[in-house]
């Protein structure tokens, strides 16, 4: 598992090379690909300069650098990435949300917490039937909680 996983990955990063060398330009969702294959090989520099490079960073390119946060521990770092992502007035969407609450959650930034459930009350309340109430709870519990009883009651949806 963990050698064949690491192996793809080594061979997708060699493609991106190759990519860099033929000095293709890199649209949005390949550029967070490529961020999310550095975060994968715990290379959080190489992500960060692929973000870097984007002439335009975009809700799909900061939840990537979060995600390569998480994924090599760098907690602190994704924190700064959604704080500045807000700043810039990029609209989040509801992984972002709870990509964020994961990092709030990991740097108990108790402030960021609280704005983030709100967020994802919002999500739950325009969530259109019962069953999507759900999946926005249940999604939100793996990511922060270790039982939906506490999603619940931080959205104050539930007892």
């Amino acid at each position: 598992g963990l050698l064949r996983r690491h192996g793809e990955v080594a061979k997708a990063i060699e493609l991106v090379n190759i990519l860099n060398l033929m000095q293709i330009p890199k649209d949005e969702m390949l550029s967070a690909s490529i961020i999310d294959l550095h975060g994968k090989n715990s290379s959080l520099s190489s992500a960060v300069e692929v973000f870097q490079q984007a002439p335009v960073r975009t809700v799909v390119l900061y939840e990537a650098i979060m995600r390569a946060c998480i994924e090599t521990g760098e907690y602190e770092h994704g924190r700064k990435y959604f704080t500045e992502m807000l700043s810039k007035n990029i609209e989040p969407r509801k992984h972002t949300y709870l990509l964020g609450l994961k990092l709030a959650r990991e740097t108990e930034d108790m402030e960021l917490q609280s704005y983030l459930s709100r967020g994802i009350a919002v999500l739950v309340e325009d969530a259109k039937t019962p069953a999507r109430r759900a999946q926005v709870v249940s999604k939100a519990s793996r990511m922060v909680f270790h039982d939906g009883i506490g999603a619940n009651k931080m959205l104050n949806i539930g007892s």
